[in-house]
């Protein structure tokens, strides 16, 4: 089945989204996925979410030769990073509504539009999945900043990772995005193409001050996001894990990743995680609750409907 609206010599996604979420329901995360087929986390992630319509006949292939030996396997878990990772994989399936290998149609998997009966049932499998070397498949491209194809998010995390490692840790989120900010204009004041201020740094705005609030037990501190930017966080979170994941996998000062610096990373990858999950959870609660007899409907889409954007539903 063909159509003009596809580019030549690529395929419909449909199969291989269905095929890499099914694999997600086993445990199977993006990261790990992407070792094992070879290509860069960010084409696995974009495919799974849904945000790519086309695959290569390549890459179709090697993700059909994947889900063909890992369908019915679970994620191993030999490691509490490993465990952590394929907890992290199954928390998004069940999120998502994403079906098992078990209920899908072979015979329909690879037709456009094709969409399973049913959603996410909890999957044991009949063992543990054999690691994978990938075959050579070419890297695809690295998603960047608008006007710079150098920015991408791997320079940034690369950037707070060296100040990790030198020493310099994180304090909340608020200040972690100003350094992201400060980031770009540092690059570009670096080869001449910005200026610096007179002050001799850029003030990134600050946020509003916020009205008192009330006297009341301490409670940790909250920002309340739209559906969209929702959706942006928990895939922002997937990307910097997984980043953690393959830096660590590649590390050549250690054997086994064994070194602080990859301990760390898993570290910090094992909190992304957490944090995904948290809001995930969050979401569930919340849409819990707006279902409960009595609620109102909300006047605007609220965390699960982000959550329901992010499968890609």
């Amino acid at each position: 089945m063909t159509s003009p609206a596809l580019p030549r010599a690529r395929l419909d996604a449909t199969g291989t989204r269905l095929r890499l979420r099914a694999l997600h329901v086993m445990g199977h995360g993006s990261a790990r996925i992407a070792r094992a087929t070879g290509v860069h986390p960010v084409t696995i992630r974009k495919l799974v979410r849904g945000e790519a319509r086309t695959v290569s006949q390549q890459l179709r292939d090697a993700i059909a030769g994947l889900y063909d030996a890992w369908w019915d396997k679970r994620a191993p878990g030999r490691t509490r990073f490993e465990r952590a990772a394929a907890t992290a994989a199954r928390k998004r399936a069940r999120a998502g509504d994403w079906c098992a290998a078990a209920a899908l149609d072979d015979d329909w998997l690879d037709i456009p539009g094709y969409q399973p009966e049913y959603g996410w049932k909890p999957a044991t499998g009949t063992g543990t999945a054999p690691d994978l070397h990938p075959s050579a498949l070419p890297q695809e491209k690295e998603r960047h900043m608008a006007d710079d194809e150098r920015l991408t998010w791997g320079f940034i995390l690369e950037v707070l990772d060296l100040m990790e490692r030198h020493g310099y840790r994180r304090t909340d989120s608020e200040h972690t995005g100003q350094a992201i900010a400060l980031i770009r204009h540092v690059a570009r004041i670096y080869e001449g193409t910005l200026d610096a201020p007179p002050s001799g740094h850029v003030v990134v705005p600050s946020s509003p001050p916020t009205a008192p609030q009330p006297p009341g037990p301490p409670v940790q501190d909250a920002v309340n996001i739209s559906a969209d930017e929702v959706k942006t966080v928990l895939a922002a979170l997937d990307d910097a894990a997984g980043y953690k994941r393959d830096r660590a996998e590649t590390c050549a000062d250690c054997t086994g990743q064994s070194c602080v610096t990859c301990q760390w990373r898993l570290q910090a990858a094992e909190t992304y995680d957490q944090l995904a999950g948290r809001m995930i959870h969050a979401a569930e609660a919340s849409a819990a609750r707006q279902r409960a007899p009595g609620h109102a409907a909300p006047p605007s889409a609220g965390p699960q409907a982000a959550a329901d954007k992010e499968a890609g539903q």
